[in-house]
């Protein structure tokens, strides 16, 4: 038996977002410099999710696909000792977190689908 949760899934990648950041946290490191690298509060940028390729990314940050994993509507891609992208098709919200680079950090973004 197959799960049409699944199929519709694998159809629907994959995404290509437009987000906006509306929200970040710096837990260490140069905060000037990752509002330079991230950009401000409101600054749109463009996204690319899926699970079925090599790599993710949302603005100028890049995520290699090492595992992936669901949680309801939420889809993880984790790239070891890096950090992880999540993606939350319920409330088309994108978080992007680094723990293994010079700033721990975790931006919030705000996406559409774009076709």
């Amino acid at each position: 038996m197959f799960d049409l949760g699944s199929l519709i899934e694998a159809w629907e990648q994959p995404y290509k977002l437009e987000c906006t950041l509306i929200a970040d946290q710096v837990f260490s490191g140069d905060i000037y410099q990752h509002r330079k690298e991230a950009g401000q509060i409101g600054s749109k940028h463009d996204a690319y999710f899926n699970v079925n390729h090599f790599r993710s990314h949302v603005g100028r940050f890049a995520f290699i696909n090492d595992e992936t994993a669901k949680s309801g509507k939420k889809t993880i891609i984790r790239e070891r000792q890096f950090g992880e992208i999540i993606w939350d098709r319920e409330k088309n919200i994108l978080i992007a977190t680094h723990y293994g680079t010079s700033i721990s950090r975790e931006m919030i973004y705000s996406c559409m689908k774009i076709d």
